[in-house]
């Protein structure tokens, strides 16, 4: 597996601060401008124990993976569990992230795994 991105910039003010909130196996592709962490919306995608991928948007990654492992995630989901968050993107806007999640489930299952790799 390549070189993962595992550090996002927060901007507080005048201070930047580093902060490493996901597994160090995640890839966050930052889009669009770090100041905003508050109002970020956030395209995943999950290896699931089946080694199948799934796509999804969320607003909160960590208690969305937690509820896709508990069996309260997607219906597809949750037979497969345990799930592994492999790609994790974020957006400032709610429509830019789904137009992504679209866009994402449309990638064939070798264009998804060039991705995340």
């Amino acid at each position: 597996m390549s070189e993962l991105l595992r550090e996002r910039r927060y901007c507080g003010g005048s201070q930047a601060t580093n902060q490493r909130p996901w597994p160090e196996t995640v890839r966050l592709t930052a889009v669009g401008h770090c100041c905003a962490p508050v109002s970020d919306h956030y395209v995943y995608v999950l290896r699931c124990a089946d080694n199948t991928l799934y796509t999804g948007y969320t607003t909160d990654p960590d208690r969305r993976v937690a509820e896709h492992n508990a069996g309260d995630g997607a219906k597809y989901t949750r037979g497969r569990t345990p799930v592994e968050l492999v790609h994790l993107e974020v957006y400032e806007s709610r429509s830019t992230a789904q137009s992504r999640e679209y866009e994402i489930k449309s990638l064939s299952r070798e264009q998804k795994e060039s991705l995340i790799s």
